[in-house]
């Protein structure tokens, strides 16, 4: 049998998530495809930041467009499984590896907008 995370590998990435949703899965199966889906969303992130730079977005904070998870980031996960037992596998991963962002751009005759990606 082929594991839920070599599928998703493969580009069965709805069917995955539905039988996630649907099936019973082992917590390392769930946990495999979630680190998968994270990466590429971080991925995916990196080309949003990369065509909007592209189309001239003004970033007004260049820094904040992507952002890596830091030391802290991590140590605070684990801070708070410690404390409060494991953080759901989805989020987890994309704690670990999606990170964060802020773009906020200048709009002429409007003033700055901002688009949040992560972190409160």
């Amino acid at each position: 049998m082929v594991s839920l995370a070599a599928r998703y590998e493969r580009g069965e990435h709805a069917a995955v998530w539905a039988e996630l949703r649907h099936q019973p899965v082992s917590a390392a199966d769930a946990a495999a495809v979630a680190e998968l889906t994270m990466r590429r969303v971080a991925r995916n992130v990196d080309v949003v930041v990369d065509r909007l730079r592209a189309a001239g977005w003004r970033w007004a904070y260049p820094e904040t467009a992507r952002q890596a998870p830091t030391d802290a980031d991590l140590a605070a996960i684990a801070t708070v499984e410690e404390r409060l037992g494991p953080v759901p596998a989805a989020l987890r991963a994309c704690l670990m590896h999606v990170g964060g962002g802020v773009a906020v751009r200048h709009v002429a005759g409007m003033g700055a907008t901002m688009v949040r990606i992560r972190r409160p």
